[in-house]
């Protein structure tokens, strides 16, 4: 499967060795408006093509899909190009700025005849199988807690006065789409679609949404959802069953993975060397690959970013805030 790349950040590197990597997919050319920035990039991730024509990309045949990994708000626009085109596409998340136009790709895609996937790596990940798999050990579960809590790099230059584009909102961006995306996602995977959602949140002086707390109604479970791009998270995520608790040492991407019984027995599900984000893409890559050779483009992974992007939404009306306009 030959891919292009629309954008050149970190995360299109990872996924460009991602796909060198796997054996099915051909990182083929890489978009960017920027003929240069295309140009470097492509010579450091091995992309023997780039182009800052999006419609002369999209027009090759010799392309199959196209991986969409631009700003959250341009998602939209390059998804309908893309799928208007006869292409598949696995778009980042958040795939978009609110239900109702993510509701719109989604019968896009089903109008086309093409494969739409959001692009959320940790619920393809091999690891979320082994958490799914053992959750009946621990007993009826009545609460869970997922974090993502992860001091930004970039949050230094926002103290000192700098708003760098990881902390502008106007550019679509907070710690909701950035990170909290994660926790939400594994609720959901894990628990289903929660009945309420009740939502605590806190904003920077330039009203970028920073950190929150999240509690989903779960029926049965109720699941807390923590985020922060300004604070360092050091606790795990958990699952606590009458019978026995797990623990998952990053939701995002689990390299320890325990169970702790009530009678004090433990037992160590998954233990491997710290993983970096772009560890955990192969899964994602390889469902898709699998629903477009089964030309599946009504499949049941759109159920799931509908359930969060309700969930984002409902956080987001919760803050007092609404979607960023495009631009």
């Amino acid at each position: 499967m030959r891919f292009a790349l629309l954008g050149t950040g970190r995360i299109s590197g990872w996924f460009a060795r991602t796909c060198h990597d796997s054996g099915i997919a051909e990182p083929a050319i890489v978009y960017s408006r920027s003929q240069e920035r295309g140009e470097e990039f492509a010579r450091s991730h091995d992309i023997a093509a780039w182009s800052d024509d999006l419609d002369a990309i999209l027009a090759d045949p010799e392309i199959d899909a196209v991986y969409v990994a631009s700003p959250i708000p341009a998602h939209a626009a390059q998804v309908r190009q893309a799928l208007a085109a006869g292409k598949h596409v696995l778009c980042e998340k958040s795939l978009a700025v609110d239900l109702a136009e993510a509701e719109e790709l989604v019968e896009a895609a089903k109008k086309a005849d093409r494969v739409l996937l959001e692009a959320v790596r940790h619920i393809h990940d091999s690891a979320m199988e082994t958490i799914r798999a053992h959750l009946p050990e621990l007993g009826r579960i009545w609460s869970a807690s997922f974090e993502m809590i992860q001091y930004s790099s970039r949050y230094d230059a926002f103290r000192s006065g700098t708003v760098l584009n990881a902390f502008n909102p106007e550019l679509g961006i907070s710690a909701l789409a950035d990170v909290g995306i994660y926790p939400l996602h594994a609720a959901v995977q894990l628990f289903g679609a929660p009945r309420r959602t009740a939502a605590m949140t806190l904003s920077l002086p330039n009203d970028f949404q920073a950190s929150a707390t999240v509690l989903l109604d779960c029926t049965s479970t109720v699941v807390t959802c923590r985020y922060s791009k300004v604070t360092h998270g050091v606790t795990p995520s958990v699952i606590e069953g009458e019978d026995a608790t797990m623990t998952i040492d990053k939701i995002a991407e689990p390299s320890e993975i325990g169970l702790h019984y009530r009678d004090g027995r433990t037992r160590t599900l998954m233990s491997v060397p710290a993983r970096r984000p772009g560890d955990t893409m192969a899964g994602e890559l390889e469902v898709f690959a699998q629903l477009v050779e089964a030309h599946d483009v009504d499949h049941r992974f759109h159920a799931q970013t509908l359930a969060v992007q309700a969930i984002v939404d409902e956080i987001t009306a919760q803050a007092g805030e609404s979607a960023p306009p495009v631009r």
